[in-house]
């Protein structure tokens, strides 16, 4: 489990009684150390901006302790549990700059400025929104293939068939039986046939001249 996940997993109040006093009881250590840290980010961001390379260098300046790529794995850390969720998500950035869009809108209004304001709100709400209709890599995975010869049907969740029972099934018309029951249209019903290759099926011609 990762640090982030670690934090991400304590209760909101826990953390925010140690930001207030910088004593818990409840948080280890090492785990502290690495919340004062994340949470520098957003004050660094909201007078930096956010670039990599300016946060992470004020990041360093601050904690000394930070090698620079630990800098950068805090930076998107910070960022990735401010605005969203995990090396900075396209949702997180999205997020980011939505907030910013929020800022512009309340600031044009306070200039008098209403058309601008409305341009800003609604650039917020489609980084907002625009999320939910991407398709994250998790969603989608390829086909998982087991070869072995020590693994039986059973294991999988399938149950064992008898050839016998099925031919058996097959020449008493069991299987003739079960497609023509089905309520599907005739074409499909022939295409299901020639599948199971029953050969012995009668269908109506339903043409007219």
């Amino acid at each position: 489990m990762t640090r982030l996940e670690e934090l991400q997993l304590l209760d909101h109040k826990v953390v925010q009684e140690f930001l207030h006093t910088g004593q818990s009881a409840a948080i280890p250590d090492n785990l502290q150390d690495y919340i004062r840290k994340i949470n520098a980010v957003p004050s660094i961001v909201h007078y930096n901006g956010a670039a990599v390379s300016r946060c992470i260098k004020a990041l360093r300046t601050e904690f000394p302790d930070l090698s620079y790529s630990q800098a950068r794995g805090i930076y998107e850390d910070a960022m990735n549990f401010f605005y969203m969720d995990n090396t900075v998500t396209s949702d997180a950035w999205d997020n980011y700059y939505a907030d910013q869009f929020d800022k512009l809108a309340r600031l044009s209004l306070a200039m008098n400025k209403p058309e601008a304001a409305q341009r800003a709100f609604a650039k917020a709400h489609e980084l907002r929104t625009r999320s939910t209709d991407r398709i994250k890599p998790g969603d989608w995975a390829p086909p998982t293939f087991i070869i072995s010869d020590k693994i039986r049907p059973e294991q999988l969740g399938y149950s064992k068939q008898n050839l016998y029972d099925i031919a058996r099934k097959a020449e008493s018309g069991f299987y003739k039986n079960l497609i023509e029951g089905l309520p599907i249209p005739d074409k499909e019903k022939e295409r299901l046939f020639a599948e199971a290759e029953v050969e012995d099926a009668a269908f109506e011609d339903l043409t007219t001249d």
